[in-house]
């Protein structure tokens, strides 16, 4: 029965919160005839910033379509649309609004598509009431088609969301800009929507935002945006000077070398700069296979590659010093310094080497001698 005339949800649950998904939100959504006009002003603002030419002759898929038939409403007519949803009140409604809407527990039953269908997915306030993100997002990347678009949104934690966050900290705008970085989603732009009840306080913009809208593209092969994402990482540090997230930042520059191929140097030394966090726990393999490559280059190896191979030992050979660890002999250390030292380029090398001692580098400076 129709109880009222917009639809909206009931802002409570019978039920506790927990992972079972369908029972917590099985009545989520009141019944009702009419889209907000609160929602429709969102939905428009949101398509006219990120698709202000709209998709024709698209595959789209919603998650989370909710009680008002989505974003996928205004795109139904010239594409092809589906919304999924855990609660049944969500289904009734949508699809009396002509969106077909299929119950799915995200956190349990992943995305019953096979991979690579849609070209567009949206995630518009959904992220924050999965148990299992991590799943979700991998999911999300398996369906949808390689660099096709991904629309999500999340609340800013300041609007006290109801129902309560599963993991509140993930929830803050770099640590899920973050979130979406490590799983290989090139973010393209952000938009800061609607203002929350603080907006008056001195916040920057951002802070006084409603929700945080994010446009990304999926990538898989493209190791110049792995690589980008792992320096990111990479220079993350505390006030010891201690690096946050050297496995994070590992992870990316591993891809980044495998996309790239043997060749990619700047992957590959970094790469080991980032294992270095793991050579002190003794796990050593990884680090020293890639040390060994570029040992063997800088003995066999042609110019410029030689020189490259060279320069990396020596970067190295200096970060290992500051925390005490030699990896090399001293007979084996003087040849790479003083093979390097008879070149022109030498003064920008000893820069470098400068940074590195006293804590100043600019890894920047470093990738522009590799590539």
């Amino acid at each position: 029965m129709i109880t009222g005339e917009e639809i909206r949800t009931r802002g409570h649950s019978d039920h506790i919160l927990s992972s079972n998904a369908e029972k917590f939100y099985e009545n989520y959504w009141q019944d009702a005839p009419e889209i907000s006009e609160t929602t429709r002003r969102r939905n428009r603002a949101i398509l006219d910033r990120f698709l202000p030419d709209r998709p024709k002759g698209k595959t789209i898929l919603e998650i989370g379509v909710g009680g008002e038939g989505g974003l996928v409403y205004s795109l139904k007519k010239e594409n092809q649309v589906l919304g999924i949803d855990v609660s049944p009140s969500a289904k009734r409604n949508s699809e009396r609004l002509g969106v077909k809407v299929d119950i799915i527990n995200v956190d349990t039953q992943g995305i019953p598509f096979a991979e690579e269908t849609f070209d567009v997915i949206f995630a518009f306030e959904v992220f924050e009431h999965f148990a299992n993100p991590q799943f979700a997002l991998e999911e999300i990347r398996r369906v949808l088609k390689e660099n096709g678009l991904f629309l999500l949104s999340i609340p800013n934690p300041f609007i006290h969301h109801w129902p309560r966050l599963f993991y509140p900290t993930l929830f803050e705008e770099k640590a899920f800009r973050e979130f979406l970085m490590v799983n290989d989603f090139q973010i393209k732009s952000k938009t800061d929507l609607g203002q929350n009840l603080y907006y008056f306080l001195d916040f920057d913009q951002a802070a006084k935002a409603f929700m945080w809208c994010w446009e990304c593209k999926k990538q898989t092969t493209d190791p110049e945006v792995a690589f980008d994402h792992g320096l990111y990482f990479w220079e993350q540090k505390n006030g010891w000077g201690i690096r946050l997230c050297p496995i994070e930042a590992a992870d990316l520059f591993r891809k980044s070398l495998e996309w790239g191929g043997e060749k990619n140097i700047k992957a590959r030394l970094f790469l080991i700069l980032a294992l270095r966090y793991r050579y002190v726990y003794q796990e050593t393999e990884e680090f020293r296979k890639h040390l060994k490559w570029f040992r063997d280059r800088s003995q066999e190896a042609e110019l410029p590659l030689k020189i490259k191979s060279l320069f990396a030992l020596s970067v190295i050979i200096l970060e290992m010093n500051q925390w005490g660890l030699g990896v090399f002999d001293s007979i084996t250390i003087r040849n790479v310094f003083r093979e390097l030292l008879q070149l022109p380029q030498s003064s920008h090398y000893k820069e470098i080497w400068s940074g590195i001692k006293s804590g100043t580098v600019d890894y920047k400076k470093i990738v522009s001698c590799l590539v």
